[in-house]
């Protein structure tokens, strides 16, 4: 291995090892987190909760840009500050999350309503989103980046910010596993063995916008959609049990991150094609041998 090797290697490193590292935290927090959604059949709700936390970047973008023309003192000066920054937005992103996800929790006893409520949460966010940028050309291409996914730019405290929710979210899984799959599955049965199933309802839909808003913001709809479910879809074609689909589910996750990202860290290796994109990509190529092979086994 020679020394320009070498060195290629640690230019690369320095410029892309947090978009790496960012990655794969989404990647293992989605999956972890994607199992009770996708057990209850809720695929479509994460696809709603994503939608909403990009009509809420689109509203941090407008509200900046309002500050912008109207502020006048010092004071408004400061603040035009914060709602410029990456924070604000961040904060936005999780927040419409967090209202579209309370809006959808649980099922309810009408079906109906229930799946009427994901599509005009989806249809109506994906297009607010694109009409209040739709006169600002970078905040349009900043929308543009949401939705097509692109984790280049991340920063260290970024990273550490998505650590601390992984973390949380594996400790609780860890902790509270069986009871989240219960509920998830049976919820009569839950609840007659004595668990307020609307309590764990409540709490998981809000960590699942949390996290599902926090992956918006950093990396964009197609790759939090696609680690949300797609991870989970293979598992569940490899494994028996509920436990062995949480188990598997963040290794597929991570696994196919790590691989299709480390192309961009060893020279000669970069694909040109995005990451972010091919890695959903080769998931969801997984399913087809994983289909096969469980419905002819």
């Amino acid at each position: 291995m020679d020394s320009s090797f070498l060195e290629d290697l640690a230019f690369n490193w320095s410029l892309y090892n947090n978009m790496f590292v960012q990655g794969l935290l989404i990647a293992l927090t989605l999956a972890t987190i994607g199992v009770p959604m996708v057990a209850r059949n809720q695929i479509f709700k994460g696809a709603a909760i994503s939608s909403a936390s990009t009509l809420g970047i689109a509203l941090a973008l407008m509200i900046a840009q309002y500050s912008s023309v109207h502020h006048h003192t010092p004071d408004d000066i400061h603040a035009d500050e914060w709602l410029h920054s990456d924070s604000f937005k961040t904060v936005m992103a999780v927040l419409a999350a967090v209202i579209a996800s309370l809006v959808v929790v649980g099922r309810g006893k009408n079906q109906n309503a229930y799946e009427a409520r994901i599509g005009w949460i989806f249809l109506f966010s994906t297009v607010a989103a694109n009409l209040l940028v739709a006169n600002s050309p970078h905040s349009l291409e900043e929308i543009h980046r949401v939705h097509s996914s692109s984790i280049l730019g991340a920063v260290q405290s970024e990273n550490i910010l998505l650590a601390v929710v992984s973390l949380l979210t594996i400790a609780l899984f860890v902790k509270t596993w069986r009871t989240q799959m219960l509920v998830a599955t049976d919820p009569e049965m839950a609840g007659a063995v004595g668990v307020k199933t609307s309590r764990w309802q409540w709490a998981y839909a809000i960590w699942l916008a949390v996290c599902i808003g926090l992956s918006i913001r950093f990396s964009g709809l197609i790759f939090t959609f696609g680690m949300l479910v797609l991870p989970v879809f293979v598992a569940r074609t490899i494994c028996h049990s509920m436990r062995g689909v949480l188990i598997t589910s963040p290794i597929v996750a991570v696994t196919s991150t790590l691989l299709v990202f480390m192309g961009e860290l060893i020279p000669g290796w970069s694909t040109g094609f995005p990451s972010e994109q091919l890695t959903i990509f080769v998931i969801a190529m997984l399913l087809i041998p994983g289909t096969l092979i469980k419905r002819y086994r």
